[in-house]
């Protein structure tokens, strides 16, 4: 039993020490287990750390490529859409993919050539509307010019010429000539404007002013009868038989416009404009013609205007030039003075240059320049002995009683200082105002020079005639005295030289 003990209490022992190996082994286990922990522990840590900046560094990389791929396109959009709003058209997106963004690209290119054509479209068209309403305009001007010019002259000659003129260079044609019809005789057309004024041999132009046109030619007929312009080739007025027609022809003329002027059915004459093939290929189209139409009405207007005034100057004068002869008739020794005095003064006005409107008012206050003498007895005009103080203080009245016959008729007015003064002195001792120098008015003082050359240069009952040599002695002796030297010297430079 004792070694059954001692085996039994071996056992325990062994057993004991198996226990506490085994609570050494598990222990060791256990702390092997937690420092397997904390290492892996410690390794999922580092791998996390890892992966985040893994993930991190993928993400931003991600970023990146997306920058690049996305927004950097989308940027170069966005700013071409900024230019091509900016008014430039012909910008074009630079980015080749295959993408989305290559597609979106690709749209925006061919919407941007699209826009580029029609603005270009456009701007064309907006380029033809204005040229077309540039010459509107121009032509609105041009009739308003013209229609200012044709109401500043009432001068048949200067209408007609300015007339050809302006329808030459407006209508864009090469040359025009106006044929109207002779007053009194409504079978004659007399040519009596043309433009250019003056022959161009190049050309074989010949202005052919006095020409005479048949008016039963058939296209001036046909052109009078219908009130319309009539468009002809050359060629085919080159086969008329009517030699007239020739006359609108130059050997390079193309195309001829004939043009009929009426007022209210009544003609009046015809337009002829020509286009020739060396200056021009166009023809007369209808603006051209719209515009003539225009600008001829105006004409017809101030031809008829020109013309009745005309008429009405011609009678003017002719009652003026009656009423002198009935004043000069009184004496048989002053007949013809005051259209001689006229002639004269006129040619010193006209190289003096003077304005139209002076030599007019020249040429009717030399007319009327002695009208007070109406109220002078004709015993005093025909006396053959020297004239008495009181005499002749009556005869000197007749300068103011002219100015008092001719102040009530406004349409004298201009030649009042004529008649007045015309007796006035350089020296201031004339009469009736005892003017001095350039105080006396210049018309008057050209009519006291020609006054006294005819006044010496005629017979009078109360003198033998001095004559044209003793004539001119005296205005040379009274130059600066009695008349003006300038006007003095020049008019004795003009009998010298024959235009007197």
């Amino acid at each position: 039993g004792s070694q059954l003990m001692r085996q039994l209490d071996s056992i325990g022992r062994e057993f004991i020490v198996l226990l506490d190996q085994y609570h050494t082994i598990k222990k060791r286990r256990f702390e092997n287990a937690q420092e397997d922990i904390i290492m892996a522990k410690q390794a999922s840590e580092r791998y996390l750390l890892s992966s985040g900046i893994i993930l991190s560094l993928v993400i931003l990389l991600l970023g990146i490529k997306f920058f690049r791929s996305v927004a950097h396109p989308i940027e170069i959009l966005t700013k071409s859409v900024d230019k091509f709003a900016e008014g430039n058209l012909s910008h074009r997106v630079q980015i080749v993919r295959d993408d989305e963004l290559g597609i979106l690209a690709n749209h925006f290119n061919n919407m941007a050539l699209r826009l580029e054509m029609l603005y270009k479209d456009f701007e064309k068209k907006l380029a033809e509307r204005t040229g077309h309403l540039t010459e509107k305009l121009e032509d609105l001007y041009t009739i308003l010019e013209t229609s200012s010019e044709l109401s500043s002259t009432l001068e048949i000659d200067d209408l007609l010429f300015l007339l050809t003129e302006v329808l030459t260079h407006t209508l864009k044609a090469n040359y025009c000539k106006i044929a109207l019809i002779e007053e009194g005789d409504g079978e004659k057309f007399i040519v009596r404007s043309a433009f250019p004024r003056h022959p161009i041999r190049i050309l074989n132009w010949e202005p052919g002013l006095g020409e005479v046109i048949d008016p039963e030619a058939y296209e001036i007929k046909e052109a009078l009868h219908t009130g319309k312009c009539i468009i002809l080739p050359a060629d085919e007025l080159r086969q008329s038989n009517n030699l007239h027609i020739q006359s609108f022809l130059t050997q390079y003329t193309r195309t001829v416009l004939i043009c009929p002027l009426i007022l209210n059915s009544t003609p009046y004459g015809i337009i002829v404009l020509g286009e020739t093939k060396e200056w021009t290929d166009q023809t007369f189209s209808r603006d051209k013609i719209a515009l003539y139409q225009i600008m001829a009405n105006q004409a017809i207007v101030a031809i008829v205007n020109a013309r009745n005034y005309s008429n009405l100057q011609d009678m003017f004068f002719s009652t003026v030039t009656a009423l002198v002869s009935a004043i000069d008739a009184k004496s048989p020794w002053t007949r013809g003075h005051s259209e001689r005095v006229m002639r004269y003064a006129l040619t010193v006005g006209e190289h003096m240059n003077l304005s139209q409107e002076d030599l007019d008012n020249l040429r009717l206050g030399c007319l009327l320049h002695d009208i007070g003498k109406i109220g002078t007895a004709e015993a005093l005009l025909d006396k053959p002995d020297v004239l008495t103080e009181e005499e002749f203080l009556m005869v000197t009245q007749h300068s103011a009683k002219g100015e008092d016959i001719l102040k009530p008729i406004k349409q004298f007015k201009p030649i009042l200082p004529i008649v007045r003064h015309h007796h006035e002195r350089w020296d201031g001792n004339g009469y009736p105002d005892g003017l001095k120098g350039k105080n006396i008015p210049l018309l008057a003082r050209i009519v006291a020079v020609a006054d006294t050359y005819d006044s010496m240069t005629a017979e009078r009952p109360y003198r033998a005639t001095p004559g044209r040599e003793r004539a001119l002695e005296e205005i040379k002796e009274f130059a600066g005295t009695q008349f003006d030297p300038t006007i003095a010297h020049l008019f004795i430079s003009l009998v010298e030289k024959g235009y007197i």
